[in-house]
């Protein structure tokens, strides 16, 4: 299914306004239109789902973080095998992913150490997992 409409939501515009009972098209996991009235007929193929009592809201910005600070790795027991550095990079990953659950989409890392970020990016762009977008 490459489109899809979002029917019935409050919609935010990012500017503060909002539409209320607004109809949403997505085509390739992107928004493609945004339209007032309520619902709109689906086409052949054409997913529909309806979103009466939801928010729909862009995606958001977060323009301070320090992504190789995210730590969730509990730390080392006494006797534990030491952590190889390259088990950082799973970790960076699994930060991007939730960070794109969260509706974070672009980040401005302001600080990681070595060039984690860097990599990151590179990994994201390369569609090696989900991520944001990083401005580093």
């Amino acid at each position: 299914m490459d489109e899809l409409l979002l029917t019935n939501a409050r919609v935010l515009d990012g500017l503060g306004g909002a539409i209320d009972r607004a109809t949403v098209r997505l085509a390739g996991g992107r928004v493609a239109e945004v339209s007032p009235e309520a619902s709109a007929a689906p086409g052949p193929g054409l997913g529909t789902i309806d979103l009466s009592g939801k928010t729909l809201m862009p995606a958001l910005v977060d323009a301070h973080v320090h992504l190789s600070s995210y730590e969730a790795l509990p730390p080392l027991l006494r006797g534990e095998e030491p952590r190889a550095d390259a088990v950082h990079y799973f970790e960076l990953a699994n930060s991007a992913r939730n960070l794109v659950r969260m509706g974070i989409l672009t980040v401005r890392d302001v600080g990681s150490m070595d060039d984690h970020a860097l990599h990151l990016r590179q990994a994201i762009r390369l569609d090696l997992g989900p991520g944001p977008r990083i401005l580093t």
